[in-house]
């Protein structure tokens, strides 16, 4: 697996891949490359401990509950292809059972609240039931296309196609 590091991403010593773990330490990088008018990356090789770090990360992010994590879930699915596919689908599972409950509980509660609270707020719990249903039929076609292996299938196709 090759990493794309910026020199923005990596000018801070605290944020240099190598530091993390994530790279081997005192290895230059495999290659540089330079895409369009921006300025050139270097181009590294992650460490099997980086790789698996990655993939808790992944896991991690795809199994996170809070919506104000909702970004890192969608971080989760952008690099689904670097977990192990049996730990995503587990993540994956577990979170789809997490929003079932709570689309089930804003549902209740919204019933219960109805005569109590204005209309204003009633759309507000509808808003966050559709957006926790948006999620889920997300959360839910990403499980098939995995289980599939058009994911794989996807991401060999796309490399065979950079290195032509």
């Amino acid at each position: 697996m090759q990493v794309f590091v910026s020199p923005i991403t990596s000018s801070h010593p605290n944020r240099k891949p190598q530091s993390s773990g994530f790279l081997p330490k005192k290895i230059p990088p495999i290659s540089l490359e330079k895409v369009g008018n921006s300025p050139e990356r270097k181009v590294y090789s992650i460490t099997e401990e980086g790789r698996q770090r990655l993939s808790d990360m992944v896991v991690k992010a795809l199994s996170s509950d809070s919506c104000a994590d909702c970004a890192i879930g969608d971080l989760g699915i952008g690099f689904v292809y670097c977990a192990e596919g049996q730990a995503v689908l587990r993540a994956i599972q577990s979170k789809v059972a997490g929003l079932n409950e709570a689309i089930e509980h804003l549902t209740k509660e919204n019933e219960e609240l109805r005569e109590h609270i204005p209309l204003n707020w009633l759309l507000l719990i509808e808003s966050a039931i559709a957006h926790i249903k948006v999620e889920k039929d997300i959360l839910n076609k990403l499980k098939e296309i995995i289980e599939s292996g058009a994911l794989t299938e996807s991401i060999e196709r796309v490399i065979a196609s950079e290195e032509s």
